[in-house]
């Protein structure tokens, strides 16, 4: 499986990430994962229960297999605890 992926970040996540990032995949994972081995890449101290992921519109599930998603373009938020 090779399956490109854009992830678009919002707020204090694009100080780690930039704007947006596109990986390449070789085998299916999950969101979570997939921004947990990005975090540990980047040396990027996040909380990956603070992460929410959407994509078109609505919001998906972190344990969402990438290889079911039927867009390439997801855009990451991330909830500070307490508001």
């Amino acid at each position: 499986m090779n399956r490109r992926i854009c992830l678009e970040f919002l707020g204090s996540l694009a100080r780690h990430f930039g704007e947006e990032l596109c990986v390449e995949l070789d085998a299916c994972t999950t969101l979570r994962d997939l921004i947990v081995r990005l975090a540990f890449e980047k040396k990027a101290p996040i909380n990956s229960d603070y992460v929410l992921f959407s994509s078109e519109g609505r919001y998906l599930d972190p344990n969402e297999d990438v290889c079911r998603l039927s867009s390439d373009k997801l855009t990451v938020h991330y909830v500070h605890p307490g508001g």
